[in-house]
C-alpha cells in the first residue's frame, strides 16, 4: 500500500467536480483532511492515480499527486491523525 496525497486548486467556481471526488474516493481508504487535500491508502502509484483523475479536471486546474510517508507534523484534528497513523 502507498500513502498518496492528492492536492488541488480548482479554478472554475461553480464547476461540478463530483466526478473528481468520487474518483478519489474510489482509489482506496481515504481521508479528506484539508479543504483541497486528500490522503489515500492505495496500491496505485502516483502516476496511476493521476491517470484516473485527469479526466475529471479542467486544463487550468492544478493537481499534485505524490507519495507520502514517514514523520508528519502539523495541526489537524484527532480523527485525521488517527487515520494517518493507521494508514500511512
Amino acid at each position: 500500500m502507498n500513502g498518496i496525497m492528492v492536492s488541488y486548486d480548482l479554478q472554475r467556481p461553480g464547476q461540478n467536480y463530483s466526478g473528481l471526488i468520487e474518483a478519489i474516493k474510489g482509489l482506496g481508504a481515504y481521508r479528506h483532511c484539508l479543504q483541497s487535500t486528500w490522503l489515500v491508502a492505495t496500491a496505485h502509484s502516483p502516476a496511476a492515480v493521476w491517470d484516473s483523475l485527469a479526466g475529471h479536471v479542467d486544463k487550468n486546474d492544478r493537481v499534485l499527486v505524490m507519495t507520502v510517508g514517514g514523520t508528519a507534523a502539523g495541526w489537524l484534528n484527532k480523527a485525521d491523525w488517527d487515520w494517518i497513523n493507521t494508514h500511512i
